[in-house]
């Protein structure tokens, strides 16, 4: 598809590196493309031109389609509203293939709980990633799919947030002999999205020493 042919309300996504700003469309126009202003902590998200920022945008089938290097700068439009300004990419855009919400790497221990019937058990496994919606970590002993597991997630910034949530797929890997655990997570706050965000926009920053 061509970046014209996207809707209004749309849902998109602001890919740098292996970071991720959700964001919806407002306004489409003939060379350029409104998306609600991205901020973290009441800040503006700045994308500066020496660093690459990709768009996907999610059609109604929630197909992926992506544009490399686009440039985005936040704007203030007639309307009195501020909002993030793409320009309108005038190549067809590329099928993406990518979860709904991106995974963080974080490759540090935290505490997990394992809940089964009346029981609890705490492990320190390592977390290999996090998104908006689940988490994977790494552990060397058998557990099941459907377990009830609670991550408590430590951010680095001296605040820990707990999440429950559920094993939903195993994988082994044979180069580390441990198990993958993947697990979807329930947040209906959203605060582990807008978390991530945060951390996301702290890497960013870093990228530009």
């Amino acid at each position: 598809m061509f970046a014209k042919d996207m809707q209004p309300n749309g849902k998109i996504s602001i890919m740098v590196d292996k970071l991720s700003f959700d964001s919806s469309i407002s306004i489409i126009r003939e060379d350029y493309i409104l998306i609600d202003l991205i901020e973290v902590n009441e800040k503006i998200v700045n994308f500066p031109e020496n660093i690459r920022a990709d768009l996907i945008y999610f059609d109604e089938n929630e197909k992926l389609f992506s544009w490399e290097n686009v440039q985005i700068v936040p704007v203030k439009f007639k309307d009195g509203r501020k909002y993030h300004k793409i320009n309108m990419p005038t190549e067809e855009g590329k099928k993406y293939n990518r979860r709904r919400h991106f995974r963080m790497y974080i490759g540090r221990n935290m505490r997990v709980d394992l809940k089964k019937a009346s029981n609890s058990v705490s492990i320190m496994p390592l977390i290999k990633d996090i998104s908006a919606s689940g988490f994977c970590f790494i552990y060397n002993e058998p557990l099941e799919v459907g377990q009830r597991v609670v991550l408590y997630f430590d951010n680095n910034d001296n605040k820990v947030m707990s999440f429950s949530g559920k094993i939903v797929r195993i994988h082994y890997n044979e180069n580390i002999d441990s198990n993958m655990y993947g697990c979807s997570l329930s947040d209906p706050s959203g605060v582990l999205g807008k978390t991530i965000n945060i951390m996301q926009q702290k890497q960013i920053n870093e990228k530009r020493r």
